[in-house]
């Protein structure tokens, strides 16, 4: 349904005389369309227009919660409120981590308009990563890489022994960590444990001192453990044995479990005899004829 309007005022004022349409945006601003010149908006203020803006970035070598935001406000009528998502204030909150942030500004007409704001971690990131194990005891000889991402490369990558590529060759078990440091001087640090390839554990039962007489108990028995993770704990099948030596032994069978410091167990297993009994031989002898 068309509709007529009046333009009114000093002629001046105004370039046409067609005036077409009248309308509201989103914003609530209003626009007059004319069939010759064009739109027109009439009523600027009603206009609120909000931007966000990232007003400081995470810094490199902080603590991840030092960004800042400012708001910009366009149109409208001040003063303006401005509401944030997670307890922020005003038009410029400090002292921000990473996350999104929602904001409603509204004017002294109550006009609102909503937007947000991302604030992005970009400092560089190193994640280290196992890639082999130390052969053995004093081997020295684990292996390991670092990735980076984020910040600004070119990176420089430095071990806790020394070694400044991307990948360490030389690592002994236990803790380790690396270092990576972008063009602009932030480091980032990774930790990882170098693991060690384990010999399997074997355990054995030795007789060291056995069962001096029949029915005696004074045997001794020793176990010998090797390979796997020391320390390493005991168990008898016998009860009132205990840890690696076992005395006061009579004959019989005795069997150990042995269990190492990663969980593993090895079984060991002996039979204690005794010696024979003393037969004792009497020779009677009879005395010489005298006559």
């Amino acid at each position: 349904e068309s509709q007529a309007f009046t333009i009114f005022g000093p002629a001046q004022e105004y370039t046409s005389q067609f005036a077409s349409c009248l309308a509201a945006d989103r914003d609530n601003a209003i626009w007059i369309g004319t069939q010759d010149k064009g739109l027109y908006i009439v009523d600027k203020a009603s206009a609120l227009r909000v931007t966000a803006l990232i007003d400081k970035e995470i810094s490199c070598n902080g603590n991840g919660k030092d960004a800042a935001l400012k708001v910009e406000v366009y149109g409208g009528q001040e003063p303006y409120q401005f509401q944030w998502s997670g307890g922020l204030a005003g038009a410029n909150p400090q002292n921000l981590h990473p996350g999104e942030y929602q904001l409603t500004v509204t004017d002294a007409r109550g006009r609102s308009k909503a937007t947000k704001a991302v604030i992005e971690d970009k400092r560089v990131k190193a994640v280290a990563a196992l890639l082999q194990p130390e052969s053995g005891p004093g081997a020295a000889d684990g292996a390991a890489t670092v990735k980076a991402e984020g910040g600004t490369p070119p990176y420089t990558y430095r071990w806790d022994n020394g070694e400044t590529a991307a990948s360490a060759s030389r690592l002994s078990a236990g803790q380790h960590s690396a270092t990576v440091t972008d063009q602009n001087g932030c480091q980032s640090v990774s930790s990882l444990n170098i693991t060690q390839e384990l010999a399997e554990l074997t355990a054995s039962l030795i007789l060291a001192k056995p069962v001096d007489c029949p029915g005696g108990n004074g045997a001794m028995l020793d176990v010998e453990a090797t390979g796997g993770k020391e320390p390493y704990g005991f168990q008898w099948s016998q009860p009132g044995l205990a840890g690696a030596r076992a005395q006061g032994i009579a004959s019989g069978d005795y069997s150990v479990t042995v269990s190492d410091a990663e969980g593993n167990t090895a079984v060991a297993q002996i039979s204690v005899t005794q010696p024979d009994p003393m037969v004792l031989a009497t020779a009677v002898t009879a005395p010489a004829s005298t006559g």
